[in-house]
């Protein structure tokens, strides 16, 4: 059952992805992925938060300062390092600009 929805989400996900490039550009697309990853670490944060106390299914994530902070980076790194990739964000000395 859970292979079935999981090809569902997939096929989804890449009609929205072509969608998306055919009708704007591949930077929003690719803003948008950056932003999905975003979107479902914040999913498993809230869903600790809120319901991980009591249920232990629901405790998705470490809630430790380190492991957060380390997380926080790595997304941060990585949306840095996709707006330059798109020509957003120019490093004097590394990107052309």
């Amino acid at each position: 059952m859970y292979s079935i929805l999981g090809i569902f989400a997939v096929a989804n996900y890449n009609i929205v992805g072509v969608t998306v490039t055919k009708n704007m550009d591949c930077v929003a697309r690719s803003l948008c992925d950056a932003t999905r990853v975003l979107l479902s670490w914040l999913f498993g944060l809230f869903l600790t938060l809120a319901i991980g106390r009591t249920h232990e299914a629901f405790s998705w994530e470490i809630i430790d300062g380190g492991v957060i902070a380390v997380k926080t980076a790595g997304f941060v790194l990585v949306g840095l390092g996709n707006l330059v990739y798109n020509g957003f964000v120019h490093i004097p000395g590394i990107t052309e600009g």
